[in-house]
């Protein structure tokens, strides 16, 4: 996970620097990446930096692409973005994913 925080933290703060709107986050394969953006967003950025959107690349309609539950992304994605009164993640979208998934 090391590796994956060090990657998103060092595009994310050159993206944070530039003041945008919000910080897009897309094809998101595993809830371990799921975890390392929260742990930027958290850790690493400054306090007011942009909320963050999120993008899970799903091979179905249930799961990830790494065979990983939705759910369960989802879920990391709460736990990890509700510890204090600030919200880092304002969205959350999927991508990658046929539009015949509907379940």
């Amino acid at each position: 996970m090391k590796e994956l925080i060090q990657f998103h933290k060092q595009k994310s703060t050159i993206l944070a620097n530039e003041y945008p709107d919000v910080l897009a986050y897309e094809t998101i394969p595993c809830i371990i990446e799921c975890r390392a953006i929260i742990h930027v967003l958290r850790e690493e950025l400054p306090h007011d930096s942009p909320p963050a959107w999120l993008s899970l690349a799903c091979c179905d309609g249930l799961h990830l692409n790494d065979g990983s539950l939705l759910k369960d992304a989802l879920l990391a994605i709460d736990e990890c973005d509700n510890d204090d009164n600030l919200q880092y993640v304002a969205g959350i979208g999927i991508n990658c994913c046929s539009g015949d998934y509907s379940e």
